[in-house]
C-alpha cells in the first residue's frame, strides 16, 4: 500500500491563472503570471495534477519529497511579494504583508 502525498497551491493576484493541457502523450501546465510571456511547466509522469479552478492547483503523487519540490519549483515561478501579497502560494501560508512607504 503506498499513501499518497498532496500539496495545494493558489495563485493570488489579478489575472494570474492556470490551465492543463493535453498534447500527445505529454501534459502541460500552462501559467498566465502577469509576465509578458506564458509559462510553461511539464508535469512529470509519477506526478498528477488537477486545476481545481483556474486559480486553484491541486499536487497528487507517491514520494512526498518529490511533490514537495514540485510545488517549489512551481512556487518558484512567481514567489509571493511581501508588499501585496500576489503570487504562488501554499493554501496553508500566510503573508505578512509589510508597511509600503509614507510620505
Amino acid at each position: 500500500m503506498s499513501l499518497l502525498s498532496c500539496k495545494k497551491l493558489n495563485l493570488i493576484g489579478v489575472g494570474f491563472r492556470v490551465s492543463t493541457l493535453k498534447i500527445a502523450c505529454l501534459t502541460l501546465l500552462h501559467f498566465k503570471l502577469g509576465y509578458s510571456h506564458y509559462v510553461y511547466f511539464k508535469v512529470p509522469k509519477n506526478l498528477e495534477i488537477f486545476c481545481l479552478k483556474a486559480n486553484k492547483l491541486f499536487l497528487l503523487g507517491d514520494s512526498y519529497l518529490f511533490v514537495t519540490k514540485v510545488a517549489a519549483l512551481i512556487r518558484s515561478f512567481k514567489i509571493p511579494e511581501p508588499y501585496k501579497g500576489k503570487g504562488i502560494l501554499y493554501t496553508t501560508e500566510k503573508i505578512i504583508l509589510k508597511e509600503g512607504k509614507k510620505a
